[in-house]
């Protein structure tokens, strides 16, 4: 009997970390407000062909650490739709991502807006050092320049200048906390937790790599949750592989469902 309690126990406590590290095992996933959500774009958004309802959908890039041990993963399905199209000079593209899915039958509803985006080539050149990568020497110790400006020293330091303002972390890119810089914020609602920021820099705030795109409303003021982006191409292609840095603004718990 002795031995049937020590194994229960184990098996207990082997159940309670699975249950931390999964979202899609827990009926109360919720994220604070402020939380950074770097995603990376799976389908591509073509101006001239969008269509309002349209589906949109992303992946999360790197592990997200949320409250109590639990862990957003890398790959979980971020999706939305496109709100408006409006042609012009320039044209007018409204969309949102409103919802984290982790299986087909558990989904969590969330607001977020728009801190950054980065076209897939800025995306490949924060992957890879400015030198071209060296084939005898491995990816963790190449030093490579974030979207935005800083430094990543290998597996080390995130750096701005002299000062250290993150570091790379297991899982696929820099966590920091992330720094105010033009239109963007700093920390919000109080939330002063390192955020997960991929391939970006603690500051990122913008579009880099596409040059005729503008951020016209980022989501954060009414109406909360849609992203307006203006062009002054009317065939821009927003290309599959870019990459973005969502903020959430609230999610809903009670959206959690869980049909197994």
């Amino acid at each position: 009997m002795k031995k049937i309690a020590v194994l229960l126990a184990v098996f207990l406590v082997a159940v309670t970390v699975v249950h931390a590290q999964n979202p899609e095992k827990s009926r109360s996933t919720n994220m604070l407000d402020g939380t950074i959500l770097p995603v990376q774009l799976s389908s591509t958004i073509s101006l001239d062909k969008a269509v309002p309802g349209q589906p949109i959908s992303a992946r999360i890039a790197q592990d997200v650490a949320l409250e109590n041990g639990v862990v957003l993963r890398r790959g979980t399905k971020v999706l939305g739709h496109i709100v408006s199209v409006t042609p012009g000079n320039p044209s007018r593209i409204a969309l949102t991502f409103d919802k984290l899915e982790y299986s087909k039958s558990n989904s969590l509803s969330v607001v977020t807006n728009l801190r950054a985006l980065a076209s897939t080539l800025e995306i490949d050149g924060a992957s890879l050092p400015s030198t071209g990568p060296d084939h005898g020497t491995p990816s963790v110790w190449w030093n490579t320049v974030q979207v935005g400006g800083e430094g990543l020293y290998g597996s080390g330091p995130l750096t701005r200048g002299e000062q250290i303002v993150g570091h790379w972390v297991s899982g696929g890119g820099a966590v920091g906390q992330v720094d105010a810089n033009g239109k963007c914020r700093g920390e919000v609602a109080g939330n002063t937790r390192e955020q997960s920021l991929w391939l970006f820099s603690t500051d990122a705030c913008g579009v880099y790599g596409y040059s005729d795109v503008a951020i016209e409303h980022a989501g954060r003021t009414s109406p909360g949750g849609e992203i307006s982006l203006t062009s002054t191409n009317p065939n821009l292609k927003i290309r599959a592989g870019s990459g973005i840095l969502l903020r959430v603004d609230k999610s809903s718990p009670a959206d959690v469902r869980q049909t197994s």
